[in-house]
């Protein structure tokens, strides 16, 4: 279930999409951001990104969107050249289930041909800009992107109470 999908542009998207590529454009890169659902294209999913100041305004924008006192667990970003996909899956959580738990994805970078999410059988018309918020457990996956180039940020969030909260 989507609990929100708006268009919202960050006053550094300029910086954002400046420090993905000084990660992605290391010859060795390539290699080391591979995953198995991402089809043509590099994830940095086993990487931490905390340490990039460009990325916070993302994170701070997913956290107001929750609408509650989410924090984040995962965060990451895919980028797929032509005909690059992600495959469906979901982000069904292994620990802490009985917590809600919310996936969310941002398109800094989208053209109209790069493909549109698929989110529980459903197309949704996704621009550049958009932030989407969903159900961890929803089974989600990507067009292939028609265009030359498409760049995604991932999140995972799950709910504070008093009693799990992150000191």
């Amino acid at each position: 279930m989507v609990h929100s999908h708006e268009n919202i542009k960050l006053n550094n998207k300029e910086q954002i999409l400046k420090k993905i590529n000084e990660k992605t454009n290391v010859a060795i890169s390539k290699d080391i951001l591979k995953h198995d659902l991402v089809e043509n294209g590099v994830s940095s999913y086993r990487f931490n990104l905390d340490d990039s100041d460009e990325f916070k305004s993302i994170i701070n924008t997913f956290k107001k969107l929750s609408k509650g006192n989410y924090e984040v667990v995962d965060f990451w970003f895919n980028k797929y050249n032509k005909e690059g996909f992600v495959k469906p899956h979901n982000h069904k959580p292994s620990k802490d289930k009985n917590l809600n738990w919310l996936a969310g994805v941002y398109y800094p970078l989208k053209d109209k041909n790069s493909g549109n999410l698929i989110l529980n059988k459903k197309e949704l018309d996704i621009q550049e800009d958009d932030f989407v918020l969903f159900d961890s457990e929803d089974i989600h996956y990507s067009l292939p992107n028609k265009s030359n180039e498409r760049i995604v940020f991932s999140i995972n969030m799950k709910e504070c109470n008093e009693w799990n909260k992150s000191k």
